[in-house]
């Protein structure tokens, strides 16, 4: 195999677990969060096709002042410095904006005696067709969870204010990466999370199968001890569970913990996403005080947008 894997979904959907799994292979290296992608491709001009010096550091700078993560830096990922970067670049020029990524990315996976690359960054789930158009063979592997995990899952990262809000972020994350169905045969695999948490040794190899790459015997266990990545050790109150053995009870862990009242306020929103997954829908109203105070709240949110955008105007 020597065609790059990217891994996508909505945030806490088990994008790094998985990632942590597969990048155990002998022959795969699955970098995390990169996030630079969509930025820099409107850029792509400014870099010609890397074959000055000038160029080449220009998209070295530029990964080295663009964020992949809240705390962490694209460049970093690569595990390359300054010099290193150059003379992957210089090797792979002329070349275009998918080929330079590509060489970088190549290079960081020979330094780990590895033959392919791939990249975990959950927001890629927005921009499958960038990345088809970027790496036409790219095979791309979708993560879902059930909306009631992910939803208190974000909310309990801060970030976002409503569970109501949390369930439109998974809505439209989820939305965007079923563009993946539209990619000719061999090129998406979408699977459940839960699946993976239920069954790990089966659908582990399952993926490894598809993905064309080794499946070792002790690939479950392995990758517990492969967490010093600057992603992980950055955030690391996000994935404290990362080095703890996969927990079949973790899967639709709402059952036990949410209200009611939550519930349904994420079913209003995801119905059909619901049963488009065979996900379990409880069929539970929003209580009549909850939409008084969610009728409160919005009107409040918007009165205080146009009246943001008015003062903008102002300025």
């Amino acid at each position: 195999m020597d065609t790059p894997v990217f891994i996508v979904g909505c945030d806490r959907s088990g994008t790094t677990l998985l990632s942590l799994i597969l990048s155990q292979s002998p022959d795969l290296h699955v970098t995390l969060e990169s996030g630079f992608i969509p930025d820099l491709y409107k850029k792509r001009s400014d870099y010609g096709d890397f074959s000055t010096a000038k160029n080449r550091w220009y998209f070295i700078r530029d990964l080295q002042t663009t964020w992949a993560t809240s705390k962490t830096i694209a460049f970093d990922i690569f595990g390359l410095n300054d010099e290193q970067a150059e003379d992957a670049l210089k090797k792979a020029a002329p070349t275009d904006y998918a080929g330079a990524i590509d060489a970088l990315f190549n290079r960081t996976a020979e330094i780990q005696d590895k033959n392919c690359w791939g990249n975990k960054t959950p927001k890629y789930v927005l921009h499958i067709p960038l990345l088809h158009q970027l790496f036409p063979t790219a095979k791309i592997i979708h993560i879902v969870r059930d909306p009631r995990d992910v939803s208190a899952s974000i909310v309990k990262a801060g970030w976002t204010s409503t569970i109501k809000e949390a369930a439109i972020y998974w809505n439209e994350h989820v939305s965007a990466g079923l563009e993946g169905r539209n990619l000719k045969d061999g090129l998406y695999y979408e699977f459940k999370y839960e699946t993976l948490l239920q069954h790990p040794e089966e659908e582990t190899e399952r993926i490894c199968k598809w993905l064309g790459i080794g499946f070792q015997d002790d690939i479950l266990h392995s990758y517990r001890d492969d967490d010093n990545r600057s992603s992980i050790v950055k955030h690391d109150h996000l994935f404290d569970l990362i080095g703890e053995p996969i927990d079949p009870s973790r899967a639709y862990a709402w059952k036990k913990s949410m209200s009611r009242a939550d519930i349904a306020e994420i079913e209003d929103v995801n119905r059909d996403l619901i049963k488009e997954f065979n996900y379990q829908l409880t069929g539970t109203k929003i209580p009549l005080q909850r939409k008084l105070y969610r009728g409160i709240y919005d009107t409040m949110v918007s009165a205080g947008q146009k009246l943001g955008r008015n003062i903008a105007k102002k300025l």
